[in-house]
């Protein structure tokens, strides 16, 4: 048995009989220590140094009193972990920065709350592999290599199954080098060259078999020289001919063209709508 005595008023004197086992009264110690340090705790947040540095704990809000980020901060800058809120409420990035700040983890969320992307800054630049998750299918989308924040070596499009859509080679934030796209089989479906961010040299598209559909070659970013398209038995169509990029033989190309849109009359009707569904798929194939 415990008893606590508060102090007399002029006429009455309050005694409080709590009759606590010893693990309540340790339980009603834990609360209000929790409660006091809360009520510290709120008092301390938001502070700056005679400097005018950020230091310790803070929470950031809009003109609509939105939060917009928690953070700590040493010296001005942020150490540990730093969140940000989209303006609904959602958590928008998680950023854990090490004790230098120079190279912070990062990750940021969809909406919806799934994760949007993940990968490392040093100091504000993007840095080494980066992934990319659709919001569709949940998976990788993307693979990103980042060099001083310019893209630097593989870009890779997934299929959601996980197997390459695309790749592309940059250098210093330029296309630099080949630039495939596969079918879901992983036959090539494009092959083609980029030398400083323009297409060069020869360029070709394939059907699901590997037969080629259209070869051409690049010069400078602008097609040039022969052409040829092929059918789906690999008999030659036609071979359209340019010169940097314009078309020297225009009634060949006009007639492959009329060709082309008298086969779409023929089918019209015969060729179910897409669904929903169909686009949502097509639109996640290269």
């Amino acid at each position: 048995m415990m008893s606590i005595m508060w102090g007399n008023s002029s006429s009455t004197e309050v005694v409080l009989w709590l009759k606590l086992g010893r693990n309540e009264v340790l339980r009603l110690l834990c609360c209000l220590f929790i409660i006091l340090s809360g009520l510290s705790y709120g008092q301390t947040k938001n502070q700056r140094d005679a400097a005018g540095r950020k230091q310790g704990y803070w929470e950031a809000v809009d003109s609509k009193g939105a939060l917009v980020y928690t953070g700590t901060f040493v010296d001005d800058q942020p150490v540990g972990e730093m969140k940000r809120y989209y303006p609904t409420g959602g958590l928008r990035v998680i950023m854990n920065h090490g004790n230098t700040g120079t190279i912070v983890r990062a990750r940021f969320f969809w909406q919806s709350g799934e994760l949007a992307a993940r990968g490392n800054y040093i100091e504000t630049k993007r840095d080494s592999v980066w992934l990319y998750y659709s919001n569709i299918t949940k998976t990788v989308s993307r693979r990103v290599e980042y060099a001083g924040g310019k893209q630097h070596g593989k870009e890779q499009s997934l299929y959601p199954e996980g197997n390459v859509a695309e790749e592309i080679i940059w250098e210093n934030g330029l296309k630099n080098g080949h630039w495939i796209q596969y079918f879901k089989t992983g036959q090539a479906k494009l092959r083609a060259t980029y030398i400083n961010d323009q297409l060069e040299g020869a360029f070709t598209i394939f059907f699901p078999d590997g037969k080629k559909e259209i070869e051409g070659v690049y010069r400078h970013g602008a097609r040039n020289d022969e052409w040829t398209y092929y059918d789906e038995n690999g008999k030659l169509v036609t071979i359209i001919r340019y010169a940097e990029g314009r078309i020297t033989n225009q009634d060949e190309f006009d007639a492959v063209q009329q060709e082309f849109f008298r086969k779409l009359m023929e089918q019209e009707g015969q060729i179910k709508e897409p669904t929903f569904e169909d686009l949502m798929r097509d639109a996640l194939q290269l």
